[in-house]
């Protein structure tokens, strides 16, 4: 049977199992499992017999691990023979080792599942054999590397799921087409469960959005007395959790909820409120379904049934990461005195929360550092609920608003021009107390929600995440936890995939140790005519140039002039790639001429009123030409660039309110980040393939830009000398 979905979510599930989450138009969830996929990485040697070592060196390790070494050597080649690597040969260029005699060979290197590539990973990387000290001498030096030989490894910079994706040329959160059979044993909570078939998995155009299920929540917590009326900071070890407030939309309807622990009650029960009216604002709209419990462990439940039944897609909140999630979680822990040590007990399905669509899958929150240029370092926290999405406000708002204040009051003000329910945070624990109390509390409760959701679906901010995905072709996941560089190594993986012969990208270990260099150096004495230049210095090298205004009081109509994406033009006009960067010695042996088939980023300066140019082949970075060699990444960013206009000129078809314009809006703007954050790839220190060659010469061009720009203007015969501009 055949299958139509957008994708939300990929799972990796096992060693050698893929699970597709998403959504039909109809409304039906859908996992797609996908079997039969191997992981594969490349290695660049000529060593045909690479493949018949790994089936060796993997059998042995796992032989030395498991205490099971085969004495003999036939015993060994018996236990290899089924270890089920494979490979083949394939001819291609190394993008960083461009080598203009023609393509050098490599080993794609297939492994049965992702335990064994991290294996192969392992024995290819760190040329020793530590791990296999049981190994007869004799079997190393026959089988495996005799030289303890270490490779570099391309194509492997991304996981499991998106390996498959980008082999089967289909974006994330896009829609698919596919067939397959209904699965027997289902192992996720959705819809729709089958056992998908590779061969038909396609990507189709479809000029609309499923609907989504989006869950928006909110807390409130019984604070502890400290005395004098005071309140300490509630603690999830000590202080209950008193409401949950919630929003629940699909397309335009919009649902509210409220989860109250009333000691007063007897049993559960259920009863509705009418919404909060405030003259101040719109809030006046659906009725509140209310849930009492007089427990609050039957109260988490509830709330985490109610995910699981409502069959959500996204959780939404504000600040839900730092606080909301983690409350909740350590409070479900705390009363089912919960003992992560599974050895101690019978596992209890009950003794933990599973918001996520696999079944019997403990939720949980991960917290991991990352660290950009574009972010510096920050510690983050992330909800695992695999086949749904965890979409914080607050993270989103700091990472795309410069804002005075990010406190939801201040942000609903700017944006919506209301404002959360006035309570002080000391009513909280007298009010839960009374039934009128708890009344407030609850309306108090859902209206942060009510007010998360409003500002997220103005601002169109799932829309722009979901088409950056689909832009890119990274989870949407990765959209909202990670940085520009897996966005930028996606994207290279699939253009170099197309060209012929293939384009191999390595992996770049991170020796280098982080540093954050972001600011501005005022040179105070260099002077360049009456100007001060200004100079953006960034991990070590130069930024474009800034011309200081003149600071007054001006009558006259002021134009202001801006570069069009200046980086990327630039890196589109100078053919700016890795593969693309050309050595002095090779642009004399192979007789390239300057202009022609080679051009060189000059050094850029300003003196007695008038740009200076100078070259230096020893130190000047040199590209080759379009019409030399197309770039990989001048490709994307053209590629991106017409999309944009494309899409740019599609919107003026449709009204700002429907859905087909604020696709098409999410998609250019996803298609603006993209091609800005491609530049910053190439200068990251601690990136996937940092090259301070390429960004040094973009800013130094962009430098010349300027100057050449203030040359024309100021040296003009009218506008310059008569006017003075």
């Amino acid at each position: 049977m055949k299958y139509r979905f957008q994708h939300i979510d990929s799972q990796k599930v096992g060693k050698n199992q893929i699970v597709l989450f998403g959504r039909t138009l109809e409304g039906k969830s859908i996992a797609v499992r996908i079997f039969g996929f191997k992981p594969s990485l490349c290695v660049r040697t000529g060593d045909k017999t690479i493949i018949h070592r790994l089936n060796v060196g993997v059998g042995e390790a796992r032989c030395s691990r498991n205490n099971h070494f085969a004495g003999s050597q036939r015993q060994q080649k018996d236990a290899n023979h089924k270890q089920g690597i494979t490979g083949k040969m394939i001819h291609g260029q190394d993008i960083c080792d461009f080598d203009e005699s023609g393509p050098a060979r490599f080993v794609q290197i297939f492994a049965k599942d992702t335990s064994q590539l991290y294996l192969i990973k392992d024995i290819l990387t760190t040329g020793s054999y530590e791990m296999y000290d049981k190994i007869d001498e004799k079997i190393k030096q026959q089988y495996l590397f005799p030289d303890k030989r270490t490779f570099t490894l391309y194509n492997d910079q991304v996981d499991y799921p998106l390996q498959y994706l980008i082999h089967k040329n289909i974006y994330s959160c896009s829609w698919m087409e596919i067939e397959g059979d209904k699965a027997d044993n289902k192992i996720t909570s959705c819809d729709i469960e089958i056992k998908g078939d590779q061969r038909t998995h396609r990507q189709i155009e479809c000029n609309d959005v499923a609907p989504w299920k989006i869950l928006c929540y909110d807390i409130e917590s019984v604070p502890h007395p400290r005395g004098n009326g005071k309140f300490n900071f509630p603690e999830a070890s000590e202080d209950p959790v008193c409401t949950i407030g919630a929003t629940l939309q699909c397309r335009d309807t919009i649902e509210k909820y409220v989860w109250i622990l009333n000691p007063e009650a007897s049993q559960t029960s259920i009863e509705t409120l009418p919404a909060l009216e405030t003259p101040t604002d719109e809030y006046t709209t659906e009725d509140i379904v209310v849930y009492h419990f007089d427990d609050e462990l039957t109260m988490l439940k509830s709330f985490n049934s109610f995910i699981v039944e409502q069959d959500i897609d996204i959780l939404e909140g504000y600040n839900t990461a730092w606080f909301d999630h983690p409350y909740l979680f350590n409070r479900y822990h705390k009363l089912i005195d919960f003992k992560p040590n599974r050895n101690s007990r019978p596992w209890d399905p009950q003794g933990y929360p599973t918001w996520g669509r696999l079944l019997n899958t403990e939720s949980k929150i991960k917290e991991t550092v990352f660290q950009s240029n574009q972010a510096g370092k920050n510690v983050t926290k992330r909800l695992y609920i695999p086949g749904r999405i965890d979409h914080d406000g607050y993270q989103v708002m700091k990472k795309n608003h410069n804002l005075s204040s990010y406190k939801l009051d201040e942000v609903a003000k700017q944006f919506l021009g209301t404002a959360k329910y006035p309570m002080d945070y000391n009513e909280i624990h007298p009010k839960f107390h009374t039934r009128e109390g708890r009344i407030e509390l609850a309306q108090y409760c859902v209206k942060d929600a009510w007010l998360t959701r409003r500002i997220m679906d103005k601002l169109n901010k799932l829309f722009v995440s979901f088409q950056l995905s689909c832009v890119t072709g990274i989870s949407l996941n990765d959209v909202l936890n990670r940085g520009q560089g897996i966005r930028t190594i996606s994207l290279m993986l699939r253009y170099c995939k197309k060209r012929d012969p293939p384009y191999f990208i390595p992996r770049r270990e991170k020796t280098q140790k982080y540093r954050r260099i972001n600011q501005l150096n005022v040179e105070k004495n260099q002077l360049c005519g009456s100007k001060v230049i200004r100079e953006e210095i960034s991990q070590g090298f130069k930024g474009a140039v800034v011309l200081e205004p003149k600071p007054k009081f001006y009558k006259e109509a002021i134009a202001t002039l801006d570069f069009a994406s200046l980086y990327p033009s630039i890196m589109i006009c100078l053919n700016m790639s890795y593969e693309t960067i050309i050595s002095r010695e090779k642009m004399l042996r192979m007789d390239w001429k300057e202009d022609k088939d080679v051009r060189t980023v000059p050094d850029y300066s300003w003196k007695d009123g008038r740009m200076q140019t100078n070259i230096n082949y020893d130190d000047n970075v040199i590209f080759a030409t379009k019409e030399t060699r197309q770039g990989i990444l001048p490709e994307i960013l053209e590629s991106l660039w017409d999309e944009r206009k494309r899409v740019k000129k599609e919107m003026k078809q449709f009204h700002p309110d429907t859905v087909q314009y604020k696709i098409a809006n999410g998609r250019q703007l996803g298609l603006k980040v993209c091609m800005n954050s491609i530049y910053g790839f190439t200068g990251a220190t601690v990136g996937m393939l940092p090259d301070k060659r390429i960004a040094e010469s973009v800013t130094k061009y962009g430098r010349g830009l300027t100057l050449k720009t203030q040359d024309l203007i100021e040296n003009h015969p009218v506008w310059g000398k008569e006017h003075g501009v």
